[in-house]
């Protein structure tokens, strides 16, 4: 007899969902661990980063893997907001320049 590792129910050798709680088992027997996506906190982090890095930093010691997709994409998003802004920067300046006659 074994026991679903979800609720702890019961199970007959050879069934494949649990009776209780409804969890699948794999066709042979072994457990079924569904991977996590963390699209979602991937894009959110890519907009707005800073709540990516505070996300990061509070989800690391309890879920490595969102942790690190967090930070990933705050990164790339800082990285790319501040490329954006370099440009932006130098082509108001250069605007400003010929405005003033600087140039």
């Amino acid at each position: 007899m074994k026991h679903c590792p979800k609720c702890g129910a019961k199970m007959h050798p050879d069934d494949t969902f649990c009776a209780a709680c409804g969890h699948k088992l794999s066709d042979d027997g072994r457990y079924i661990i569904k991977k996590r996506s963390y699209f979602f906190v991937g894009l959110i982090s890519f907009f707005i980063p800073l709540l990516g890095f505070i996300v990061s930093l509070l989800s690391k010691p309890s879920n490595p893997q969102k942790a690190r997709v967090s930070f990933i994409w705050s990164l790339l998003g800082l990285m790319i907001y501040l490329s954006i802004f370099a440009i932006l920067f130098i082509f108001f300046f250069s605007i400003l320049m010929e405005i003033l006659g600087l140039s």
